[in-house]
Parts: structure tokens; sequence; C-alpha cells
């Protein structure tokens, strides 16, 4: 009988036991209040100008990304602004990305702008996210034409510009009677591929012929604005050509903020440059007689004979950096140049891949070239494999000495 007794006291006891462990279980979770968050930036970014304060839409794009980078919460501003009660989450480290919107490929006048901010959930409290100030995820490209460069077309023509290849937008050039329109809208080009590098394009009738040329941009970074113009060039022959400038300085302060309309200010010049060039050249060796002008080199037919082509780079207060952009009016040889590691080639520090094009065209590289003051050029080498890709190839040598002098100079082979 006391044995019947004692087994449902032990039970009584057993349950008090587990619901005393349930009361004292932690909390494991606080809440996300979206209380005092906003997206705020400046309606204008030229300094000229007084700014601002504006709230972003609401359509923008709101996620919560896990410390595992699971997605925890997606929402838009406006629905947000609607939690008043918070949100609640697990304790630990979280991160909030901010969109005003999905990022195109490439498209005109569609500037998308974003932001991240850190923040943690701790056991039984709330936490309020700070209002963030986004940044363009893109850059910016606009084209345009020197009027001297206008008044010589003779027909249509188009500019294509890339940074996500596969997905290049088209400024067109209309032609009417001597009357040239041109697109001024500005392009949105997304970097989420992680590519730095833009191709520029122009096909279009110049003084009543086909004219194409094409030149590949480093150093894409978003919230840039590049300005891509075409210039009137005239060589030493008195050839008037075409060549394409970037103008390039962007002022990063007046970038860092979220704009309705906007308008990156672009300064020309980095006013902390170095001054000068430090009387850095490039010129033919002083026994190479086949040829005087390095922005026309015409690569021989194997039947014409060998090429001599050997080039003396003089750089008085010791090389420290030096790199090659290449661009190409032949598609197929550009093709091959971005599968060997793009159109830049770091020769002091240059990748395996750049291997393949030095099997082409034979440039010195390696890290023994910093601090020479003097560098030979053999690239007589390079006729057998350049026949193969006939156009006009050219080749910035990008040189930077130990003071921070800088200097462009083009090597342009030419293959009929």
């Amino acid at each position: 009988m006391k044995r019947g007794i004692l087994v449902p006291v032990l039970a009584l006891l057993a349950l008090a036991g587990c619901k005393e462990t349930f009361l004292d279980e932690p909390v494991r979770t606080g809440y996300l209040s979206f209380a005092d968050f906003s997206i705020e930036g400046d309606d204008a970014v030229d300094v000229s100008v007084s700014k601002a304060r504006i709230a972003a839409p609401g359509s923008s794009i709101l996620t919560v990304v896990n410390a595992q980078g699971e997605t925890v919460l997606a929402t838009t501003y406006a629905e947000a602004r609607q939690m008043s009660g918070g949100v609640e989450l697990p304790i630990g480290n979280y991160e909030l990305e901010v969109r005003t919107g999905e990022v195109p490929a490439a498209a005109f006048e569609q500037p998308v702008y974003g932001a991240a901010e850190k923040f943690k959930i701790e056991a039984g409290r709330t936490t309020a996210v700070s209002p963030v100030v986004c940044t363009l995820l893109q850059v910016a490209v606009t084209v345009s034409y020197e009027d001297a460069l206008l008044e010589m077309m003779s027909g249509d023509g188009k500019t294509d510009v890339e940074v996500v290849s596969g997905a290049p937008l088209s400024y067109f050039l209309r032609y009417d009677n001597g009357n040239v329109s041109c697109e001024e809208r500005r392009g949105y080009f997304s970097l989420e591929s992680g590519s730095t590098t833009m191709l520029v394009s122009f096909t279009g009738i110049v003084n009543g012929s086909n004219q194409k040329m094409t030149k590949m941009f480093t150093g894409i970074e978003p919230a840039q604005l590049r300005q891509v113009k075409f210039v009137k060039k005239v060589n030493d022959e008195g050839t008037a050509t075409i060549d394409i400038l970037v103008d390039g300085y962007v002022e990063d302060e007046e970038l860092l903020s979220y704009v309705v309309a906007p308008l990156p200010a672009t300064i020309g010049e980095d006013p902390d440059a170095p001054k000068g060039d430090g009387g850095i050249t490039l010129t033919f060796a002083p026994d190479c007689t086949m040829y005087s002008d390095l922005s026309h080199i015409v690569v021989p037919a194997e039947a014409e004979g060998g090429m001599d082509l050997r080039l003396v780079a003089t750089v008085p207060a010791g090389l420290q950096a030096l790199t090659v952009r290449i661009s190409s009016t032949n598609d197929v040889f550009m093709q091959a140049v971005s599968a060997a590691g793009g159109a830049e080639l770091d020769l002091i520090h240059p990748s395996e891949a750049s291997e393949i094009v030095f099997q082409v065209v034979p440039f010195p590289h390696g890290p023994s070239l910093i601090g020479q003051t003097e560098l030979l050029f053999d690239l007589s080498a390079a006729q057998v494999p350049l026949l193969g890709f006939p156009g006009t190839h050219t080749f910035m040598m990008v040189v930077r000495d130990a003071n921070a002098c800088r200097k462009e100079i083009p090597v342009v082979l030419v293959v009929r």
C-alpha cells in the first residue's frame, strides 16, 4: 500500500523538477527594431550646391543575414517601418543589407544604391538599427564626342561599353544630313562579377569609310563616374584618326551618399599626384633603324624578312611599377588576351596566365625590374605570332618611378 502511494508522489516530484528546469532555461532570442531606422542621403553631390536630406523610396530592399550567411529576413523599407513590435531573432551576429533596387548588369538611368551594417542581437534585449547612408553600387558611364570628330562623321555609329562580360550597353549616334545626335543618358554597370575593367568599342562611318576602335580601361570601381570621350587625333603623317579618353579622377567624399538624381562629381586631375614625368622615356635602340615612330610600327610579313624591334626605356629615378594596357581592333586578339588573364599586364608581378601573352609579345618581366634605370625591350620575336591577328594593336606602357612620377607611352603595332 505504501509502495502504491509512493509512485505517484515520485512522479509529481519529477514533473515539478522538469518545470523548474524549464523555467530556468536561459532566454535565447532578442528583438530587432526598425523604429528609428532610416535610409538618407544628399540630393546633390556637386560641392557648389547646398545639400538637403531626403528619404529613400519605400520599395528599398532590406535583407538580414546571419553569421552563417543565411537570410533570416527579407522585406522592404516601407514594410519594416510598420513593424512596431520589432522582429524576434535568435541571439548572434547579423548584417543588414540595404539596396534601393535590384542591380541590372547594364542599363540607362537605373542607379542602385546600397549599404551594409553589422549588428548584434542580445538575449532579451531590443537592438535598434541605426540610420544608414548608401553608396552607388555601380559605375556610371557617359559617352561624348569632340566637335572636330563629329564634323568628320558621315553616317550612323555607336559606342558599346561593357563591364560585365556579355552585357554591353550601346550608346547610339545618329546621322541625318550632316546633323549628328548622340546618346546623352548615363549608363549604369554592375560590378558584382568582380570585374575592374571596362571595354569601350566604337563603330561608325567616318569620312565615308567604316571605322572601328576598341580600348580597354582598368581600375573600374563602384561609385565612379567615367566620362568616355572620343577625340580627333592627327598622327605624324597628317592622317586624322580617333582616340578614346576617359576623364577619370573622382573625389571619394563626393560619392558617399544615396542620391535621388545621382550626379557623382568628377574632377579632372588628382591634385595630389606628382608633377612631371620624371624624365621617363621610351625610344628605339640606337642601332634599331627599322622604325622611327612608336605609334606606327608595321609588322612585316614573313616573306619580307625578320622584324627588328628593340626599345629602350629610361627611368632616371629607378623603376617602381610597370604595366601594359592592351587594346586592339581585332576582337579575336582581345578575346585571346582576356583568356590569358586580362588586358592589363603587371610586368613586375605578372600572373601565371600572363605567360601566354609573353609568348606572343616577349616583354621583360619579374621583380628584378624594380630599381632599374634602363630596360631593353626586344620585341622582335612578336612578328610571327602577331601575323595571325590582322589589325592595330596598342600596348600602352604605364611606367612609374621611385618618386611616384608616371608616364604613359603607347606602342602601336599594325598587322596588315
